[in-house]
């Protein structure tokens, strides 16, 4: 009985001090196969035609208020129940409107409300990211959520900062980034072994306004296998004794010292430009390459190549660029949809033209994708051109029948001037401040690919603004274990406190509270 299987675990949960947010639906149920056996599918006896019409059929509605009641009926006793949230991912039911699925949550959240009477906690989801602000808009919708898989090889710290702080910015909520992963499909626990993402991720959240740190995916084959928990147990160990919960934070804007910049080494000679996921067409097709390595603006270059399925989308981009001696041009294919065709352009004359088939035989693995009644093939190959010395204007195209999709852009030799960044996100409430400061060298991907190329971070200084005039004890701690590393005393004049952490190998944290 399934009923009985979830009181034991809100039991279990009692006796291991854990708490649950109890996912009501999936989308999985409401699609594909599991639509096929979903007991409101007409073919099933039930009264909805399609998945869609869950959110508008009446029938259904009586049903769900039903179970709504006995939902909170039969658990809401426990206080081992965190919150309610109406289902996972809602964009995943198939035939359904967005304005039908928040018409439905302002209709479900103030029953669901008003049923329970232990005021227990209100939330939903999607996968677009942050999600509509419509939905968070609803007053009984209590906590915001975020759902991410990058995609892409960037660092996921920066990614976690900007989601944690729109909504933080937008709703004053709290907010679960309740799912990430460095990849959506076709992730291998090989690719991060050590969990750098995990920490990276989990850390910035934290120190950028999340209710916790942001919540993995990938449990059975990644961090069981791999034994990533300590992960979550260095987290622990630095937030017990501080007041959250009880005490309302503030962001801290923080004056570091920023970029620095420096000649590149050989090994980095390279342009190097990683692509953002997103299904949509690209805000931009004039791409600038710069001699510090930088690409503009990078967040429109888009993985994914649209062809003949999305014409609509497709917008291919042009490189400006300046080769300082001969050399090459190259991007990396990794997926392919019902058959691509590369086309790449220098100074508008054709250097390279390639029909990219999908199915049995092509590409390193193929799938056929019911859904869609067409096969997609993972490539994973590089794709290089040569290119002569100078100004160089280089295009891309997909005249295919669906998308390529390209991980990066390679541009050889062309990258004068390397930077080095640092991070610094902190985080104040009445009786104490937290401060995570991440070397912009540490990533997942630069450890798994290049960790003899990450470079130190130099001592600098890190100002916190706004302290008010007093003295303060800063205990710094080590992150990957979760360790304090040593205390000390600092003044904060003119509500400017600043730090000294040191030289910077990874990351490192700090815990701040003002002496009586």
């Amino acid at each position: 009985d399934a009923a009985a299987k979830l009181d034991g675990l809100l039991e279990d949960a009692g006796r291991l001090g854990m708490t649950y947010m109890l996912c009501m639906d999936t989308h999985q149920d409401f699609r594909q196969d599991g639509w096929k056996a979903n007991p409101y599918n007409a073919a099933q006896g039930g009264p909805c035609a399609t998945a869609g019409a869950w959110f508008t059929n009446e029938t259904a509605k009586a049903f769900y208020r039903r179970r709504l009641r006995y939902t909170v009926a039969r658990w809401a006793y426990s206080p081992q129940v965190m919150c309610w949230e109406f289902g996972n991912e809602f964009e995943g039911w198939a035939d359904a409107t967005q304005e039908a699925i928040l018409a439905w949550h302002r209709e479900m959240a103030p029953l669901l409300a008003a049923l329970d009477p232990y005021d227990h906690l209100i939330s939903t989801s999607w996968w677009s990211k942050t999600g509509p602000e419509a939905c968070w808009q609803i007053p009984e919708m209590d906590v915001v959520q975020t759902h991410s898989y990058a995609n892409n090889d960037l660092n996921t710290a920066l990614e976690a900062r900007a989601f944690c702080r729109k909504q933080w910015d937008d709703f004053e909520k709290p907010h679960l980034f309740a799912e990430f992963g460095i990849r959506s499909h076709n992730f291998k626990p090989d690719d991060d072994p050590d969990g750098r993402a995990i920490h990276n991720t989990s850390w910035a959240s934290l120190a950028s306004g999340a209710c916790g740190a942001a919540m993995p995916w990938w449990h059975e084959n990644y961090i069981e296998p791999k034994s990533l928990y300590f992960h979550f147990r260095s987290l622990r160990r630095f937030v017990t004794g501080l007041p959250f919960g009880t005490e309302r934070w503030r962001p801290v804007e923080v004056r570091g010292p920023g970029m620095r910049s420096s000649p590149a080494r050989p090994s980095q000679r390279d342009v190097v430009a990683l692509t953002r996921a997103g299904f949509r067409r690209a805000g931009a097709d004039r791409f600038e390459v710069r001699p510090d390595g930088t690409v503009a603006p990078a967040d429109e270059l888009l993985a994914l190549l649209h062809g003949g399925g999305h014409r609509d989308l497709v917008r291919p981009p042009t490189f400006e660029v300046t080769y300082p001696a001969d050399g090459t041009f190259g991007l990396h294919l990794d997926k392919v949809s019902h058959g691509g065709h590369l086309k790449v352009f220098v100074d508008d004359v054709p250097v390279l033209d390639r029909e990219l088939p999908c199915g049995e035989g092509h590409g390193v693995s193929w799938r056929y994708i019911e859904q869609w009644k067409l096969w997609e093939s993972v490539y994973n190959e590089t794709v290089t051109v040569p290119v002569k010395a100078g100004r160089r204007r280089i295009r891309v195209e997909n005249h295919g029948r669906d998308w390529v999709s390209v991980s990066r852009y390679l541009f050889n030799g062309c990258r004068e001037t390397e930077t080095h960044a640092v991070n610094c996100y902190a985080l104040a409430a009445e009786t104490a401040a937290i401060v995570w400061i991440q070397n912009g060298d540490s990533t997942w991907v630069n450890h798994a690919r290049h960790a003899d190329e990450i470079r130190p971070y130099p001592a600098a200084a890190y100002t916190l603004t706004a302290f008010p005039d007093g003295e303060y004890e800063v205990t710094w701690w080590e992150t990957w274990q979760g360790a304090e590393l040593r205390r000390e005393r600092v003044t904060a004049a003119d509500g400017l406190l600043t730090l000294q952490p040191g030289v910077v190998a990874t990351d490192i944290a700090a815990v701040v509270r003002r002496l009586k």
